[in-house]
């Protein structure tokens, strides 16, 4: 089932590639736009997209993520070290599958109130991007060290 690994891995690739171009790439140019309604505009429509392909590319990890373990052979094969690493893996794919199915709004109203400025509301958010982006890389380097030792 070698399949199963590449579409793995290709959608962790893809999913938090995205991650690191919103971060790096697209909140750097929202926050020197000059236009508070374009920024807005733009955001919101670059926000649903990108939430749609996250949300795939999130079950789809997830899915294939359990059947490789249970391909693998579930518990019995894991280390002391495994499990840590295998952990910190579904800890932050379960994160992610939280925010995006359910606490995304309730984050979004901590992190933005009716008092915030806008250009303060996109630097919190873009704060957070960045914290997640560094979480979620660690959980690659994770899965990079359970497969190569």
């Amino acid at each position: 089932m070698a399949w199963l690994v590449y579409l793995h891995v290709l959608s962790v690739v893809i999913w938090i590639g995205g991650v690191a171009f919103v971060t790096a790439i697209v909140f750097p140019v929202l926050t020197r736009m000059e236009d508070s309604m374009a920024k807005v505009s733009f955001f919101v429509g670059f926000e649903k997209r990108f939430q749609l392909l996250v949300k795939i590319l999130v079950i789809l990890v997830g899915a294939t993520g359990i059947l490789l373990f249970l391909q693998r052979g579930a518990f019995a094969s894991l280390t002391g070290g495994e499990t840590t690493l295998l952990g910190y893996k579904f800890f932050v794919w379960l994160f992610y599958l939280v925010l995006l199915f359910g606490a995304e709004k309730r984050l979004m109203a901590t992190l933005v109130s009716p008092k915030t400025t806008l250009d303060k509301a996109f630097k919190r958010i873009s704060v957070f991007h960045w914290v997640v982006l560094v979480l979620s890389l660690i959980a690659v380097v994770a899965g990079i060290r359970l497969v190569r030792g």
